[in-house]
Protein backbone atom coordinates (compact mmCIF):
# COMPACT_ATOMS: atom_id res chain seq x y z
CA UNK A 1 0.00 0.00 0.00
CA UNK A 2 2.80 2.68 1.16
CA UNK A 3 3.43 2.65 -3.05
CA UNK A 4 0.10 3.84 -3.86
CA UNK A 5 -0.97 7.17 -5.17
CA UNK A 6 -3.53 6.90 -2.26
CA UNK A 7 -1.01 5.82 0.49
CA UNK A 8 1.62 8.70 -0.24
CA UNK A 9 -1.56 11.23 -0.50
CA UNK A 10 -3.04 10.51 3.22
CA UNK A 11 0.87 9.95 4.55
CA UNK A 12 1.45 14.06 3.32
CA UNK A 13 -1.30 14.96 5.26
CA UNK A 14 -0.52 16.21 9.28
CA UNK A 15 -2.80 15.56 12.09
CA UNK A 16 -5.20 19.09 11.04
CA UNK A 17 -5.66 17.86 7.43
CA UNK A 18 -6.47 14.62 8.09
CA UNK A 19 -9.35 15.80 10.54
CA UNK A 20 -10.11 18.44 7.79
CA UNK A 21 -10.22 15.83 5.30
CA UNK A 22 -12.10 13.23 7.51
CA UNK A 23 -15.09 15.83 7.48
CA UNK A 24 -15.07 16.40 4.51
CA UNK A 25 -15.35 12.71 3.48
CA UNK A 26 -17.81 12.25 5.31
CA UNK A 27 -19.96 15.06 3.57
CA UNK A 28 -22.99 13.68 1.63
CA UNK A 29 -22.42 16.95 -0.82
CA UNK A 30 -18.82 15.79 -2.02
CA UNK A 31 -18.80 11.91 -1.51
CA UNK A 32 -22.22 9.84 -0.96
CA UNK A 33 -20.30 6.36 -0.62
CA UNK A 34 -20.53 4.63 3.03
CA UNK A 35 -17.62 2.28 1.70
CA UNK A 36 -14.98 5.10 0.89
CA UNK A 37 -15.85 6.65 4.54
CA UNK A 38 -15.05 3.36 5.96
CA UNK A 39 -11.84 2.85 4.28
CA UNK A 40 -10.72 5.87 4.70
CA UNK A 41 -11.15 5.59 9.02
CA UNK A 42 -9.52 2.14 8.69
CA UNK A 43 -6.57 3.67 6.48
CA UNK A 44 -6.29 6.68 8.86
CA UNK A 45 -6.45 4.49 12.27
CA UNK A 46 -3.34 2.50 10.47
CA UNK A 47 -1.54 5.87 9.86
CA UNK A 48 -1.98 6.95 13.19
CA UNK A 49 -0.28 4.21 14.55
CA UNK A 50 2.61 5.01 11.91
CA UNK A 51 1.72 1.42 10.38
CA UNK A 52 1.18 0.82 6.69
CA UNK A 53 -2.05 -1.42 6.36
CA UNK A 54 -2.18 -5.11 3.62
CA UNK A 55 -4.38 -4.60 0.95
CA UNK A 56 -6.18 -7.61 2.58
CA UNK A 57 -6.66 -5.81 6.23
CA UNK A 58 -8.36 -2.76 4.58
CA UNK A 59 -10.84 -4.98 2.79
CA UNK A 60 -11.52 -6.64 5.77
CA UNK A 61 -12.24 -3.31 7.37
CA UNK A 62 -14.88 -2.36 4.26
CA UNK A 63 -16.34 -5.86 3.33
CA UNK A 64 -15.96 -8.33 6.14
CA UNK A 65 -15.79 -12.15 5.64
CA UNK A 66 -16.04 -11.46 1.73
CA UNK A 67 -13.07 -13.13 -0.66
CA UNK A 68 -10.54 -10.54 -1.51
CA UNK A 69 -11.00 -9.21 -4.83
CA UNK A 70 -8.33 -7.40 -6.03
CA UNK A 71 -9.78 -5.68 -9.28
CA UNK A 72 -12.65 -4.43 -6.55
CA UNK A 73 -10.23 -3.32 -4.19
CA UNK A 74 -8.48 -1.21 -6.63
CA UNK A 75 -11.46 0.48 -8.19
CA UNK A 76 -12.54 1.57 -4.25
CA UNK A 77 -9.17 3.00 -3.79
CA UNK A 78 -9.40 4.93 -6.68
CA UNK A 79 -12.16 6.38 -5.87
CA UNK A 80 -11.16 7.56 -2.47
CA UNK A 81 -8.00 8.85 -4.10
CA UNK A 82 -9.98 11.03 -6.51
CA UNK A 83 -12.29 12.38 -3.65
CA UNK A 84 -9.34 13.03 -1.33
CA UNK A 85 -7.68 15.05 -4.50
CA UNK A 86 -11.01 16.87 -4.83
CA UNK A 87 -9.69 17.78 -0.88
CA UNK A 88 -6.63 18.81 -1.91
CA UNK A 89 -8.24 21.48 -4.73
CA UNK A 90 -10.93 22.40 -2.41
CA UNK A 91 -8.00 23.23 0.58
CA UNK A 92 -6.19 25.38 -2.04
CA UNK A 93 -9.58 27.51 -3.06
CA UNK A 94 -10.13 28.27 0.64
CA UNK A 95 -7.02 29.63 0.66
CA UNK A 96 -7.36 31.95 -2.11
CA UNK A 97 -10.00 34.69 -1.85
CA UNK A 98 -9.08 36.39 -4.73
CA UNK A 99 -9.72 33.03 -6.67
CA UNK A 100 -13.04 32.21 -5.04
CA UNK A 101 -13.84 36.14 -5.97
CA UNK A 102 -12.76 35.46 -9.33
CA UNK A 103 -14.58 32.57 -9.87
CA UNK A 104 -18.04 33.96 -8.32
CA UNK A 105 -17.84 36.37 -10.79
CA UNK A 106 -17.20 34.06 -13.48
CA UNK A 107 -20.21 32.01 -12.91
CA UNK A 108 -22.28 35.03 -12.57
CA UNK A 109 -21.65 35.62 -15.55
CA UNK A 110 -21.52 32.50 -17.00
CA UNK A 111 -25.92 32.43 -15.34
CA UNK A 112 -25.81 35.83 -16.34
CA UNK A 113 -27.04 37.23 -12.69
CA UNK A 114 -26.75 40.75 -14.15
CA UNK A 115 -27.87 42.25 -10.95
CA UNK A 116 -24.98 40.74 -9.33
CA UNK A 117 -22.63 42.07 -11.40
CA UNK A 118 -21.12 45.33 -10.26
CA UNK A 119 -20.94 44.35 -6.61
CA UNK A 120 -18.97 40.94 -7.28
CA UNK A 121 -16.39 42.73 -9.78
CA UNK A 122 -15.99 45.58 -7.15
CA UNK A 123 -14.97 43.04 -4.52
CA UNK A 124 -12.52 41.07 -6.76
CA UNK A 125 -10.93 44.38 -7.66
CA UNK A 126 -10.53 45.55 -3.94
CA UNK A 127 -9.40 42.03 -3.05
CA UNK A 128 -6.69 42.96 -5.75
CA UNK A 129 -5.98 46.32 -4.76
CA UNK A 130 -5.61 45.20 -0.89
CA UNK A 131 -3.52 41.90 -1.40
CA UNK A 132 0.60 43.41 -1.08
CA UNK A 133 1.58 41.62 -3.66
CA UNK A 134 2.17 42.74 -7.72
CA UNK A 135 3.84 39.74 -8.83
CA UNK A 136 2.80 37.66 -12.14
CA UNK A 137 -0.13 36.27 -10.77
CA UNK A 138 -1.54 39.31 -9.64
CA UNK A 139 -1.49 40.82 -13.27
CA UNK A 140 -2.70 37.36 -14.52
CA UNK A 141 -5.90 38.03 -11.76
CA UNK A 142 -6.17 41.55 -13.38
CA UNK A 143 -6.13 40.60 -16.60
CA UNK A 144 -8.81 37.53 -16.10
CA UNK A 145 -11.32 39.68 -14.55
CA UNK A 146 -11.07 42.19 -16.90
CA UNK A 147 -11.65 39.55 -19.16
CA UNK A 148 -15.09 38.49 -17.67
CA UNK A 149 -15.86 42.39 -16.91
CA UNK A 150 -15.97 43.03 -20.61
CA UNK A 151 -18.56 40.07 -21.78
CA UNK A 152 -20.41 41.29 -17.78
CA UNK A 153 -20.68 44.50 -19.56
CA UNK A 154 -21.98 43.67 -22.87
CA UNK A 155 -19.58 45.81 -24.98
CA UNK A 156 -19.52 43.65 -27.96
CA UNK A 157 -22.99 45.26 -28.60
CA UNK A 158 -22.00 49.03 -27.39
CA UNK A 159 -20.36 50.00 -30.43
CA UNK A 160 -20.01 53.39 -29.37
CA UNK A 161 -18.64 52.78 -25.77
CA UNK A 162 -14.62 52.82 -24.76
CA UNK A 163 -14.30 49.18 -23.35
CA UNK A 164 -11.96 47.91 -20.84
CA UNK A 165 -9.64 46.00 -23.80
CA UNK A 166 -6.93 48.34 -23.26
CA UNK A 167 -6.78 47.05 -19.38
CA UNK A 168 -7.37 43.16 -20.78
CA UNK A 169 -3.98 43.60 -22.94
CA UNK A 170 -2.11 45.63 -20.84
CA UNK A 171 -2.86 43.25 -18.12
CA UNK A 172 -2.03 40.19 -20.08
CA UNK A 173 0.91 41.84 -21.15
CA UNK A 174 2.68 42.32 -17.66
CA UNK A 175 1.95 38.84 -16.78
CA UNK A 176 3.27 37.54 -20.30
CA UNK A 177 6.36 39.51 -19.52
CA UNK A 178 7.10 38.64 -15.97
CA UNK A 179 6.48 35.26 -16.52
CA UNK A 180 8.88 34.98 -19.94
CA UNK A 181 11.66 36.62 -17.95
CA UNK A 182 11.31 34.64 -15.23
CA UNK A 183 11.11 30.98 -16.96
CA UNK A 184 14.05 32.44 -18.98
CA UNK A 185 16.48 32.93 -15.74
CA UNK A 186 15.60 29.55 -14.78
CA UNK A 187 16.55 28.26 -18.16
CA UNK A 188 20.14 30.26 -17.87
CA UNK A 189 20.42 29.17 -14.82
CA UNK A 190 20.35 25.66 -15.37
CA UNK A 191 22.50 26.07 -18.07
CA UNK A 192 25.42 26.85 -15.50
CA UNK A 193 25.60 23.06 -14.62
CA UNK A 194 23.87 21.17 -17.43
CA UNK A 195 23.94 21.81 -21.03
CA UNK A 196 20.21 21.55 -22.92
CA UNK A 197 18.90 23.18 -25.62
CA UNK A 198 15.87 24.78 -25.45
CA UNK A 199 13.91 26.25 -28.27
CA UNK A 200 11.73 29.67 -26.86
CA UNK A 201 10.11 31.75 -28.96
CA UNK A 202 9.86 35.61 -29.42
CA UNK A 203 12.44 35.43 -26.07
CA UNK A 204 14.81 37.66 -28.04
CA UNK A 205 12.32 40.04 -29.21
CA UNK A 206 10.68 40.39 -25.61
CA UNK A 207 14.61 40.95 -24.58
CA UNK A 208 14.88 43.82 -26.89
CA UNK A 209 11.40 45.41 -26.29
CA UNK A 210 12.27 45.31 -21.93
CA UNK A 211 15.45 46.81 -23.27
CA UNK A 212 13.73 49.62 -24.62
CA UNK A 213 11.21 50.60 -22.84
CA UNK A 214 11.23 51.41 -19.15
CA UNK A 215 9.19 48.76 -16.73
CA UNK A 216 10.88 50.02 -13.48
CA UNK A 217 7.35 50.54 -12.08
CA UNK A 218 6.12 46.94 -12.86
CA UNK A 219 8.38 45.15 -10.29
CA UNK A 220 7.06 41.59 -11.80
CA UNK A 221 8.81 42.68 -14.99
CA UNK A 222 11.82 44.96 -14.17
CA UNK A 223 12.72 42.17 -10.98
CA UNK A 224 13.25 39.31 -13.51
CA UNK A 225 14.85 41.90 -16.02
CA UNK A 226 17.70 42.66 -13.71
CA UNK A 227 18.11 39.06 -12.47
CA UNK A 228 18.55 38.50 -16.73
CA UNK A 229 21.50 41.06 -16.82
CA UNK A 230 22.71 39.17 -14.18
CA UNK A 231 23.37 36.00 -15.98
CA UNK A 232 24.02 36.86 -19.30
CA UNK A 233 26.82 39.47 -17.62
CA UNK A 234 28.12 37.41 -14.86
CA UNK A 235 31.13 39.38 -14.88
CA UNK A 236 29.36 42.51 -14.07
CA UNK A 237 29.42 43.99 -10.48
CA UNK A 238 26.81 46.61 -11.16
CA UNK A 239 24.19 44.31 -12.10
CA UNK A 240 24.45 42.75 -9.11
CA UNK A 241 24.57 45.57 -6.74
CA UNK A 242 21.33 46.94 -8.70
CA UNK A 243 19.22 43.19 -8.31
CA UNK A 244 20.02 43.43 -4.71
CA UNK A 245 18.89 47.44 -4.37
CA UNK A 246 15.84 46.79 -6.20
CA UNK A 247 14.73 43.76 -4.51
CA UNK A 248 14.87 45.38 -0.55
CA UNK A 249 13.18 48.06 -2.58
CA UNK A 250 10.54 45.93 -3.54
CA UNK A 251 10.51 42.21 -1.51
CA UNK A 252 7.81 43.13 -0.15
CA UNK A 253 5.56 42.92 -3.50
CA UNK A 254 6.03 39.46 -3.80
CA UNK A 255 5.55 36.03 -1.57
CA UNK A 256 8.15 33.88 0.29
CA UNK A 257 7.70 31.44 -2.44
CA UNK A 258 9.25 33.97 -4.98
CA UNK A 259 11.22 35.33 -3.03
CA UNK A 260 12.88 32.40 -2.02
CA UNK A 261 13.95 31.92 -5.49
CA UNK A 262 14.32 35.77 -6.42
CA UNK A 263 17.48 35.91 -3.45
CA UNK A 264 18.61 32.65 -4.59
CA UNK A 265 19.89 33.96 -8.15
CA UNK A 266 21.40 37.11 -5.94
CA UNK A 267 23.22 34.70 -3.72
CA UNK A 268 24.36 32.57 -6.81
CA UNK A 269 25.79 35.97 -8.08
CA UNK A 270 28.05 36.31 -5.12
CA UNK A 271 28.80 32.51 -5.75
CA UNK A 272 30.13 33.44 -9.46
CA UNK A 273 32.03 36.51 -7.94
CA UNK A 274 34.00 34.40 -5.81
CA UNK A 275 35.13 31.70 -8.10
CA UNK A 276 36.22 34.52 -10.43
CA UNK A 277 38.58 35.21 -7.09
CA UNK A 278 36.70 38.77 -5.90
CA UNK A 279 37.24 37.62 -2.18
CA UNK A 280 34.97 40.86 -0.69
CA UNK A 281 31.84 38.63 -1.89
CA UNK A 282 32.44 36.03 1.06
CA UNK A 283 31.66 38.70 3.31
CA UNK A 284 28.57 39.83 1.11
CA UNK A 285 27.35 36.39 0.44
CA UNK A 286 27.01 35.26 4.22
CA UNK A 287 25.41 39.05 5.76
CA UNK A 288 22.87 38.23 2.45
CA UNK A 289 22.24 34.64 3.51
CA UNK A 290 22.30 35.30 7.33
CA UNK A 291 19.71 37.96 6.81
CA UNK A 292 17.25 35.32 4.40
CA UNK A 293 17.99 33.01 7.35
CA UNK A 294 17.17 34.98 10.15
CA UNK A 295 13.64 35.45 7.79
CA UNK A 296 13.19 32.02 6.81
CA UNK A 297 13.66 32.96 3.43
CA UNK A 298 16.61 30.16 2.80
CA UNK A 299 13.95 27.31 2.74
CA UNK A 300 12.23 26.07 0.43
CA UNK A 301 8.42 26.78 0.82
CA UNK A 302 6.95 24.41 -0.65
CA UNK A 303 9.22 21.64 1.14
CA UNK A 304 10.67 23.70 3.83
CA UNK A 305 13.70 22.62 3.33
CA UNK A 306 17.56 23.70 2.44
CA UNK A 307 18.79 22.96 -1.27
CA UNK A 308 21.84 20.69 -0.78
CA UNK A 309 23.34 23.23 -3.35
CA UNK A 310 23.05 26.44 -0.97
CA UNK A 311 23.91 23.92 1.71
CA UNK A 312 27.28 23.42 0.09
CA UNK A 313 28.18 26.89 -0.66
CA UNK A 314 27.01 27.98 2.66
CA UNK A 315 29.69 26.07 3.80
CA UNK A 316 32.40 26.89 0.91
CA UNK A 317 32.29 30.53 1.72
CA UNK A 318 32.62 29.83 5.92
CA UNK A 319 35.66 27.63 4.81
CA UNK A 320 37.10 30.27 2.77
CA UNK A 321 36.42 32.47 5.71
CA UNK A 322 38.24 30.49 7.87
CA UNK A 323 35.08 30.67 10.40
CA UNK A 324 35.85 26.61 10.74
CA UNK A 325 33.84 26.67 14.08
CA UNK A 326 30.97 28.34 11.77
CA UNK A 327 31.47 25.80 9.03
CA UNK A 328 30.76 22.73 10.95
CA UNK A 329 28.61 24.34 13.33
CA UNK A 330 26.09 25.31 10.11
CA UNK A 331 26.56 21.02 8.80
CA UNK A 332 25.24 19.79 11.95
CA UNK A 333 22.51 22.64 13.04
CA UNK A 334 21.15 22.21 9.40
CA UNK A 335 21.91 18.82 7.54
CA UNK A 336 17.92 17.85 9.19
CA UNK A 337 16.59 20.56 6.77
CA UNK A 338 18.30 18.80 3.73
CA UNK A 339 15.86 16.94 1.46
CA UNK A 340 16.09 13.18 2.65
CA UNK A 341 17.33 11.59 -0.99
CA UNK A 342 20.65 14.31 -0.59
CA UNK A 343 20.95 14.59 3.08
CA UNK A 344 23.71 11.72 3.25
CA UNK A 345 26.11 12.62 0.62
CA UNK A 346 25.46 16.53 1.14
CA UNK A 347 26.81 16.15 5.01
CA UNK A 348 29.47 13.32 3.50
CA UNK A 349 31.12 15.92 0.96
CA UNK A 350 30.64 19.24 2.96
CA UNK A 351 32.41 17.40 6.48
CA UNK A 352 35.30 16.28 3.67
CA UNK A 353 35.43 20.06 2.45
CA UNK A 354 35.36 21.56 6.17
CA UNK A 355 38.10 19.06 6.97
CA UNK A 356 40.28 19.87 3.80
CA UNK A 357 40.59 23.85 4.96
CA UNK A 358 41.38 22.74 8.25
CA UNK A 359 44.32 20.58 6.66
CA UNK A 360 42.93 17.34 8.36
CA UNK A 361 43.59 15.47 5.37
CA UNK A 362 43.59 11.75 6.98
CA UNK A 363 39.60 12.92 7.23
CA UNK A 364 39.26 13.81 3.91
CA UNK A 365 40.58 10.91 2.44
CA UNK A 366 37.94 8.83 4.38
CA UNK A 367 35.28 10.13 3.84
CA UNK A 368 36.13 10.42 -0.49
CA UNK A 369 37.72 8.09 -0.86
CA UNK A 370 35.00 5.19 -0.90
CA UNK A 371 32.26 7.57 -2.07
CA UNK A 372 31.26 7.90 -5.70
CA UNK A 373 28.41 10.40 -5.99
CA UNK A 374 25.29 10.45 -8.03
CA UNK A 375 25.16 14.21 -8.57
CA UNK A 376 27.52 15.73 -11.23
CA UNK A 377 28.22 18.60 -9.05
CA UNK A 378 29.07 16.54 -6.05
CA UNK A 379 31.06 14.03 -8.17
CA UNK A 380 32.66 16.85 -9.74
CA UNK A 381 33.19 18.61 -6.63
CA UNK A 382 34.57 15.58 -4.67
CA UNK A 383 37.27 14.57 -7.45
CA UNK A 384 38.42 18.04 -7.29
CA UNK A 385 39.19 18.00 -3.55
CA UNK A 386 40.68 14.62 -3.64
CA UNK A 387 43.42 15.97 -6.29
CA UNK A 388 44.09 18.64 -4.06
CA UNK A 389 44.39 16.28 -1.02
CA UNK A 390 46.85 13.99 -2.56
CA UNK A 391 48.65 16.50 -3.74
CA UNK A 392 48.98 18.25 0.13
CA UNK A 393 50.26 14.92 1.22
CA UNK A 394 52.66 14.37 -1.14
CA UNK A 395 51.04 11.05 -3.08
CA UNK A 396 52.00 12.56 -6.60
CA UNK A 397 52.37 8.93 -8.05
CA UNK A 398 48.46 8.87 -6.88
CA UNK A 399 47.57 12.05 -8.20
CA UNK A 400 48.91 11.36 -11.73
CA UNK A 401 46.76 8.35 -11.97
CA UNK A 402 43.74 10.33 -10.49
CA UNK A 403 44.62 12.93 -12.99
CA UNK A 404 44.13 10.76 -15.83
CA UNK A 405 40.83 8.86 -14.68
CA UNK A 406 39.20 12.75 -13.75
CA UNK A 407 40.04 13.60 -17.36
CA UNK A 408 38.42 10.65 -18.71
CA UNK A 409 35.60 11.37 -16.62
CA UNK A 410 35.20 14.93 -18.33
CA UNK A 411 35.04 13.47 -21.77
CA UNK A 412 32.89 10.92 -21.26
CA UNK A 413 30.22 13.13 -20.01
CA UNK A 414 28.74 14.98 -22.85
CA UNK A 415 25.91 16.42 -21.13
CA UNK A 416 28.42 18.63 -18.46
CA UNK A 417 28.23 22.35 -19.41
CA UNK A 418 30.67 23.43 -21.45
CA UNK A 419 32.15 25.86 -19.10
CA UNK A 420 31.90 23.51 -16.52
CA UNK A 421 33.64 20.80 -18.44
CA UNK A 422 36.73 23.67 -18.89
CA UNK A 423 36.76 24.94 -15.48
CA UNK A 424 37.71 20.98 -14.63
CA UNK A 425 40.23 20.21 -17.80
CA UNK A 426 42.28 23.48 -17.32
CA UNK A 427 42.30 22.16 -13.34
CA UNK A 428 43.80 19.11 -14.49
CA UNK A 429 46.24 20.38 -17.00
CA UNK A 430 47.48 23.09 -14.64
CA UNK A 431 47.47 20.56 -11.52
CA UNK A 432 49.58 18.27 -13.86
CA UNK A 433 51.98 20.70 -14.69
CA UNK A 434 52.43 22.19 -11.16
CA UNK A 435 53.37 18.51 -10.26
CA UNK A 436 55.89 17.61 -13.21
CA UNK A 437 57.30 21.56 -12.49
CA UNK A 438 60.81 21.28 -10.21
CA UNK A 439 60.94 24.27 -7.40
CA UNK A 440 64.14 25.30 -9.49
CA UNK A 441 62.29 26.17 -12.58
CA UNK A 442 61.54 29.57 -10.84
CA UNK A 443 60.84 30.86 -15.01
CA UNK A 444 58.18 28.08 -15.55
CA UNK A 445 56.56 28.47 -12.30
CA UNK A 446 56.01 32.17 -12.52
CA UNK A 447 54.54 31.20 -16.37
CA UNK A 448 52.35 28.50 -14.77
CA UNK A 449 51.00 31.29 -12.71
CA UNK A 450 50.31 33.93 -15.24
CA UNK A 451 48.32 31.26 -17.21
CA UNK A 452 46.29 29.83 -14.41
CA UNK A 453 45.33 33.53 -13.56
CA UNK A 454 44.46 34.35 -16.73
CA UNK A 455 42.34 31.37 -17.46
CA UNK A 456 38.90 30.15 -16.15
CA UNK A 457 39.02 26.76 -14.12
CA UNK A 458 37.40 25.29 -10.59
CA UNK A 459 39.58 25.70 -7.06
CA UNK A 460 42.11 28.58 -8.81
CA UNK A 461 42.81 30.15 -5.31
CA UNK A 462 43.99 26.75 -4.23
CA UNK A 463 46.13 26.12 -7.16
CA UNK A 464 47.46 29.79 -6.87
CA UNK A 465 48.39 29.43 -3.57
CA UNK A 466 50.20 25.85 -4.42
CA UNK A 467 52.26 27.54 -7.21
CA UNK A 468 52.80 30.49 -4.85
CA UNK A 469 54.78 27.78 -1.84
CA UNK A 470 56.52 26.24 -4.94
CA UNK A 471 58.44 29.67 -5.78
CA UNK A 472 59.07 30.82 -2.38
CA UNK A 473 60.78 27.33 -1.69
CA UNK A 474 63.99 28.52 -3.90
CA UNK A 475 67.00 29.67 -2.14
CA UNK A 476 66.79 32.70 -4.13
CA UNK A 477 63.18 33.75 -3.34
CA UNK A 478 63.84 32.97 0.51
CA UNK A 479 66.68 35.35 0.06
CA UNK A 480 64.23 37.90 -1.16
CA UNK A 481 66.55 38.20 -4.87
Amino acid sequence: MDKTKLWKLLASFDGAALDLCTRFVRCDYFNASGQLVVLFDACVKTIKKSKTPSKQLLWAAVFGLKPFNDVRFRKLTSDLTRVLERFLALERFESDEILQASLLLDNIRFRNITELNDSAYAAVQKLMADSPFRSSRHYYNKYWTEDIRYELSGFETQHMAKSNVEDIINNLDRFYLSEKLRLYCTVLSRSNIISHDYQLLFIDEIISHVESNNYSGIAAVHLYWLVLRTLRSPDNEQFFHELVAYISLHDDEFPNKELYHIYGQALNCCVRFINMGKTEYLHIYVQLFETLLDRDLVFDPNHKDLSPWRFTNTVAVYNRLERFADSEKFIQTYKHRLPKAFAENAVTYNLAIAYFYQKRFDEVLGLLQTVEYDDVTYNLGSKAILLATYYETNEFEVLLNQLDTFLSYLVRHKDLNKDRRVNYKNYVRFLRKLVNTQTHEQAKLIKLRAEVMNEPMASKKWLLDKIDDKIKKHPQARAGL
